[in-house]
């Protein structure tokens, strides 16, 4: 976790906030907070789905740091608070109140797993502030899995996830 008094590089402290949707922003969830927290277990599959891993739902609220990381879009150092929706053993859903497009690294903060590098793959607009992101986790940073999701995600492919 990032110091809160004194970030390495000058940005600002990444922590995650229960405090999501403040007057300043946050993520606008187009259900309700109850709903989209209850979910959890493995997320069902789909006929065309094409991903490599078993995905878990991970819901739980977290930090996320903005900063330039495409030559073409310029984004000013911020911290913003966040969602996470689920997670794999190559990668991450989240739940962002911008537009983020692929190919763009980013950095997150989540309760229990740290700081975790990831490049942005999909986006889509899910609602007003309301943006669903699949993210890859960073091959070039190490990550280092939080105990236990890695088991559930290889039993999961086990059973024919």
């Amino acid at each position: 976790m990032l110091d809160p008094e004194s970030p390495d590089d000058g940005s600002p402290a990444l922590t995650p906030s229960d405090e999501l949707t403040s007057s300043g922003g946050g993520v606008q969830l187009p259900w309700p907070i109850d709903e989209f927290l209850s979910k959890s277990g493995h997320v069902p599959a789909v006929l065309e789905n094409r991903r490599r891993f078993a995905r878990i739902y991970y819901r739980t609220p977290a930090a996320l740091l903005i900063k330039t990381s495409l030559p073409a879009i310029s984004r000013p150092t911020a911290a913003a608070p966040i969602y996470v929706t689920d997670i794999a053993r190559g990668g991450i859903g989240l739940l962002v109140d911008q537009v983020f497009y692929p190919e763009e690294r980013l950095t997150l903060h989540i309760p229990k797993l740290g700081l975790k590098q990831v490049l942005v793959r999909r986006c889509r607009r899910l609602g007003e502030r309301c943006y669903e992101l699949g993210a890859e986790f960073s091959t070039d940073v190490p990550v280092v899995p939080a105990s236990g999701i890695d088991e559930e995600c290889s039993s999961a492919e086990a059973g024919g996830f």
